[in-house]
């Protein structure tokens, strides 16, 4: 299992300020890669949910050793410069903590650095507003082996997606009836929460939709369900977008006299 708790979009938080985020997954260990740079590992020691057999895991560093690597930076310089850029990304820099503001003017005394490469490092390296694109990869690792993936990058499609509790409805002594669950997912298979357009349903068989005709997703997700209706035969859900691909659904319906 790997779930990744955040679409990992600054547009999505308020002053673009990216917060700590969750990966959920019973795995050994989790690589973090950005822009297919590894940036860390993180595993059980990181969860703050240590009651739990594979707690939520917490990350709250993405930037790693590329201050290293891409800057040239020393070590002890790194880590300064990235504790003061977490701290800007968290309290904004108009109301920095006075430990932060320390650490700010030691960056200035100690390593000349100045404002305006402070603020570059912060776009580059936190929150790249209007900067290029930036891709995220999530890699599950057990017993040394990568067993799943998941990436977060800007949205480049969307789809409809629709499970369906069961396909084969049969009526006895009463109807029979199947939920079906839709969402709106990018081409990494995230929700999009914020897509909201109405999406049309209609049948063709013996079977019906229970409530409207019409529905529209909350947080990327919404479902309606469908019933029998006396009938046995083969029987369609369409579900259609004005603008993504439709998805066609198909029953059987069977009629078992008792």
């Amino acid at each position: 299992m790997l779930e990744v708790s955040s679409a990992m979009d600054i547009g999505e938080y308020p002053a673009c300020q990216l917060p700590d985020m969750y990966i959920l997954t019973n795995a050994d260990l989790v690589k973090v890669y950005k822009n297919d740079q590894l940036v860390g590992e993180y595993g059980a020691k990181d969860t703050p949910f240590s009651d739990m057999p594979h707690g939520p895991v917490r990350v709250r560093d993405f930037v790693g050793d590329l201050l290293e690597k891409n800057e040239g930076f020393s070590h002890r310089k790194a880590e300064d410069v990235k504790k003061l850029l977490r701290a800007a990304n968290d309290f904004g820099i108009a109301n920095l903590p006075l430990s932060a503001k320390l650490l700010a003017g030691k960056c200035m005394l100690l390593y000349g650095m100045t404002m305006a490469e402070a603020t570059n490092l912060y776009n580059k390296y936190m929150s790249n507003w209007g900067g290029t694109v930036r891709t995220y990869r999530f890699e599950a690792v057990v017993n040394g082996k990568v067993v799943k993936t998941v990436e977060r990058r800007p949205v480049i499609s969307a789809e409809l997606v629709a499970d369906v509790s069961h396909c084969t409805l049969t009526e006895k002594n009463g109807y029979d009836m199947a939920a079906v669950r839709i969402r709106v997912v990018s081409q990494d298979n995230a929700v999009l929460p914020f897509y909201q357009e109405p999406l049309k349903l209609r049948v063709e068989g013996p079977i019906e939709i229970v409530g409207g005709d019409c529905v529209t997703p909350r947080g990327g997700m919404c479902g309606t369900y469908v019933k029998t209706t006396g009938e046995a035969g083969e029987a369609t859900l369409y579900i259609e977008s004005a603008h993504l691909e439709p998805v066609t659904i198909r029953f059987t319906v069977k009629k078992e006299v008792i």
